[in-house]
C-alpha cells in the first residue's frame, strides 16, 4: 500500500505581490480535485517525461513528479493575473489543446510562451479556484470518465469538478516511490491464481514472460528496485535467471521477455490505482 504524504496547508488566495516579475515562482503544489480530495492532477507517464501532447487526468494523491506544479506568474493583462502551471517530472507546460470541440483535452507542451499555457485563478472563496484559459475563455473540469482525463468546458459551472485547490508542496528530487525494492510475486487482477512467470523457468535472453499458476519458484519471483536517476522508473529481475524484464522492442504489441542488462528497454513506471494494484 501506499504511504500518504504529510497533511500540507492548501493556498487559499494567489496575491501578486508589487514588483513580482513575470518567470517567478510562487511554489510548487498538488492540485486537488473538488470532486474528491484523494485525487489530484497528474501528467499521464511518458519515457521520456519530455513529451509533447502527454495528457492531464486525476490520480490517487501520491506526491509523485507528476503531480507536482510550479505555478508560475506569467503576467496582468487587463486586470486579470495569469500563471503558468510547470510540470515537475518534464519541465513542460499545461496548455489547453489545439483542437476546437468541446471538452478538448489538457495535456502538456514545451512552449511557454503559447497563450494556451497562461491560466487565470478565479476563486470561489471556499479555498478552490477555477482555472480559466486565456486564450480560449475556457474552464478546466474533472471530465468524470473512465479515463479520468481533465478537459475544458466553455462555460464556468458551481459544479465540484470545476473547483480546485492548490496545496503547497515541495520540489524535491527525492521522488515519492511507488514500491519498496524486494522480491515480489506479481499477481494478475483478472485471475488471481495466475502470476508473472518466465516460461518454463528459461535462462537465455527472449524466453518470454507469460502468466501461469502460482507455484512459488524462482522464475515467478521478481527484484522489483527503483532507480532515481531514470526519472522513478523501476527495473524488474526474475530471481532464477538474475535477467530483466524487457520490451523486445520499439513498436505497439510487441512482446515482453527477459534479457541481461538494463537499457530503456527495461524500465518500468509503476502507477497504483489502488488496492495494491498498479
Amino acid at each position: 500500500m501506499i504511504a500518504m504524504p504529510p497533511t500540507a496547508k492548501a493556498a487559499d488566495t494567489f496575491k501578486v505581490a508589487e514588483g513580482t516579475k513575470v518567470g517567478q515562482s510562487l511554489g510548487w503544489f498538488m492540485i486537488e480535485s473538488g470532486s474528491d480530495m484523494n485525487r489530484v492532477f497528474s501528467v499521464q507517464t511518458t519515457f521520456p517525461p519530455q513529451w509533447n501532447g502527454a495528457k492531464l487526468v486525476t490520480a490517487d494523491k501520491g506526491n509523485w513528479s507528476t503531480q507536482r506544479f510550479n505555478l508560475i506568474y506569467a503576467g496582468n493583462e487587463a486586470g486579470v493575473d495569469y500563471f503558468r502551471l510547470k510540470v515537475y517530472h518534464s519541465g513542460y507546460y499545461l496548455h489547453r489543446s489545439g483542437d476546437y470541440a468541446e471538452h478538448r483535452v489538457i495535456h502538456q507542451w514545451n512552449d511557454r510562451f503559447n497563450l494556451n499555457a497562461y491560466w487565470a485563478l478565479e476563486p470561489d472563496g471556499a479555498g478552490y479556484y477555477h482555472l480559466k484559459n486565456r486564450n480560449s475563455n475556457e474552464y478546466m473540469e474533472a471530465s468524470g470518465q473512465k479515463d479520468n482525463r481533465v478537459w475544458l468546458s466553455n462555460k464556468r459551472t458551481d459544479d465540484a469538478a470545476q473547483k480546485w485547490r492548490f496545496i503547497s508542496t515541495s520540489k524535491s528530487d527525492n521522488e515519492r516511490r511507488s514500491l519498496d525494492d524486494g522480491w515480489y510475486t506479481i499477481e494478475s487482477r483478472s485471475n488471481s491464481n495466475c502470476v508473472l512467470d518466465i516460461s518454463g523457468g528459461g535462462m537465455n535472453n527472449g524466453d518470454n514472460l507469460i502468466t501461469w499458476e502460482r507455484h512459488g519458484g524462482d522464475n515467478q519471483i521478481f527484484f522489483v528496485e527503483y532507480h532515481n536517476g531514470c526519472y522513478g522508473r523501476y527495473t524488474i529481475k526474475a530471481r532464477h535467471s538474475n535477467n530483466y524484464l524487457h520490451k523486445s522492442g520499439s513498436d505497439d504489441g510487441l512482446n515482453i521477455h527477459q534479457w541481461s542488462g538494463v537499457c530503456d528497454n527495461a524500465q518500468w513506471c509503476l502507477e497504483p490505482i489502488g488496492d495494491g494494484y498498479y
